[in-house]
């Protein structure tokens, strides 16, 4: 796998709709935006160092570790989403690699002590094989304060290729608030987290990886610079890259703000970093919040034309990444998933999103190019 090419959504007017759908490829991005961004969704990912000052608040705060392991990313994202994988860390845990689906790890301490296991109640926020895993997370019986109102945090795992066969793991724990308890939850985790990915790191020391079967790969360049890539097999996807010449942070703040959104077109544009806020492009639109890490990671739920209405119900969903570029600009990086292999109707709005999703790349490039040119 390229590690360059990884990885909104609204309801849209009819008359859009069927404007798009009677063209593959739409010819004029200006009259093209609102469709592609009714169906498009969107998560961001700024590399760039995060920095915290005094003055910040404690929701701002980013728990951050990172290791290195020698292994098949596949092997690594199996590690931290299937039950045979987690038993590097959990020889019992109750894990569903779904959106929603469960995610606890239970502690060797009686069965009888419900809710006093380990992460009970933790679920899945999303998802992007192999390299994205959102979760919340709970804290443990020592900080009873936290644990008893069922407060939570977020985890973002990201897994990036290196050379020679290494994985870069990184871990972002956010959603912290004010208070003693909330230091002493940062405290336990902060040598907490560091241990599970020591472990990690060792447990693939000692056990050699199998080397998983690559899926089928096709990859081409549009006319307009955007880089494809379709990906085939259980995790079926479609992936896309193109670079900007602006900042990374421009580039967040168009793509990940309701300014932002506005200037890309938006009507009346609504966004909430918050679990299930609204993520909306146009009035009326049900798209919502997925997971984030803030300043670098926005993911949201996906949608279809009504041509599609059981992928319109069923849903997908996907990610952006921006990049930084050693000249100061940025790669742009999309990934939607979430399909159904085999059927019709899903398969045609494969090729629909196929063809639309590049208009939306082109046209965050655009219009981030030239604010950047104008000084705005």
């Amino acid at each position: 796998m390229n590690p360059k090419m990884t990885n909104p959504v609204t309801a849209c007017p009819r008359s859009i709709w069927r404007s798009l759908a009677r063209s593959r490829v739409p010819s004029n991005l200006s009259e093209s935006i609102a469709s592609v961004l009714a169906f498009t969704s969107m998560c961001v990912l700024l590399t760039a160092p995060n920095t915290l000052t005094a003055s910040e608040p404690a929701d701002m705060r980013i728990l951050t570790k990172t290791t290195v392991v020698q292994a098949p990313i596949e092997a690594v994202f199996e590690a931290w989403s299937s039950h045979e994988g987690l038993r590097f860390v959990s020889e019992e845990h109750n894990v569903e690699l779904a959106i929603g689906g469960p995610y606890e790890w239970f502690l060797d301490t009686p069965a009888d002590e419900q809710g006093r296991r380990g992460s009970e109640g933790a679920r899945i926020l999303s998802y992007i094989y192999p390299h994205t895993l959102a979760f919340t997370w709970t804290f443990p019986p020592t900080v009873p304060e936290l644990r008893n109102r069922d407060e939570t945090t977020q985890v973002v795992v990201r897994l990036t290729e290196q050379e020679e066969g290494q994985v870069l793991v990184r871990l972002d724990m956010h959603g912290w608030q004010e208070g003693e308890a909330w230091d002493r939850g940062w405290d336990y985790f902060d040598n907490a987290w560091g241990l599970v990915l020591n472990r990690l790191k060792q447990h693939f020391l000692e056990k050699e990886a199998h080397e998983p079967s690559r899926e089928e790969e096709k990859r081409w360049t549009t006319n307009a610079g955007v880089e494809i890539a379709v990906v085939g097999g259980q995790h079926k996807r479609q992936e896309f890259q193109v670079d900007i010449d602006t900042s990374p942070q421009a580039v967040w703040d168009l793509i990940a703000t309701e300014a932002g959104l506005a200037r890309l077109g938006g009507q009346q544009p609504e966004l909430e970093l918050a679990v299930g806020g609204p993520y909306r492009f146009w009035p009326g639109s049900t798209n919502t919040v997925m997971a984030w890490v803030p300043g670098e990671m926005l993911g949201t739920s996906g949608s279809a034309p009504e041509q599609f209405p059981n992928v319109r119900k069923s849903g997908t969903w996907s990610t952006m990444d921006v990049l930084p570029r050693d000249d100061g600009g940025s790669t742009l990086r999309m990934t939607l998933v979430g399909w159904r292999d085999g059927e019709p109707e899903w398969d045609e709005a494969f090729d629909y999103f196929l063809s639309a999703n590049p208009v939306w790349m082109q046209t965050i490039r655009d219009v981030a190019e030239k604010a950047g040119s104008s000084g705005d």
